[in-house]
């Protein structure tokens, strides 16, 4: 079973649009392999497409992020809350139809509201200069711990009327 078969693509594009509405994050729908699937983007800041505009980088952080918090997701079945190697936060949902993990749904790009970015990590990984990261950081909006866990509730909760 795949993603397109529990629901439409136009359903995933919706919880994309969710995500970034009320939440404020880059939205994504993710297939079993961890690629997004919808062919839109969702931006919540100016760091993020900057970052992932480079496939060496996208690969380094965005793309290892999402596959160590999908296996995490997929093992537990729930949904984990955790951060990228910028120090953003990211929300995976697992997918789950008939017992098994086909994809994922989630969102990026906000700090954690106790946290920053890992400015190593963007100048040396993302070939960021100190000027241009603080430049894309000041988009960067705050998320807190509830808030978090409100989306993930949310999010796991309409994942789970799919499978009704």
């Amino acid at each position: 079973m795949t993603m397109t078969d529990l629901a439409s693509m136009e359903t995933w594009k919706e919880l994309e649009r969710f995500v970034s509405e009320n939440y404020d994050m880059n939205g994504r729908a993710y297939d079993r392999e961890g690629k997004p699937f919808t062919g839109q983007a969702y931006w919540c800041n100016r760091l993020c497409p900057a970052v992932r505009q480079n496939p060496a980088v996208l690969s380094a952080i965005c793309s290892a992020a999402h596959q160590n918090m999908a296996v995490e997701a997929k093992n537990s079945g729930k949904p984990v809350i955790g951060e990228c190697d910028l120090g953003l936060c990211k929300i995976v949902i697992p997918v789950i139809a008939s017992g098994e993990f086909i994809g994922a749904v989630g969102g990026c790009g906000r700090l954690p509201e106790d946290g920053a970015v890992e400015q190593f990590v963007a100048e040396k990984t993302a070939g960021l200069s100190p000027k241009d990261l603080a430049e894309l950081s000041a988009s960067l909006k705050k998320i807190s711990q509830v808030e978090a866990e409100d989306m993930a509730a949310a999010l796991a909760t309409k994942i789970a009327d799919l499978n009704r």
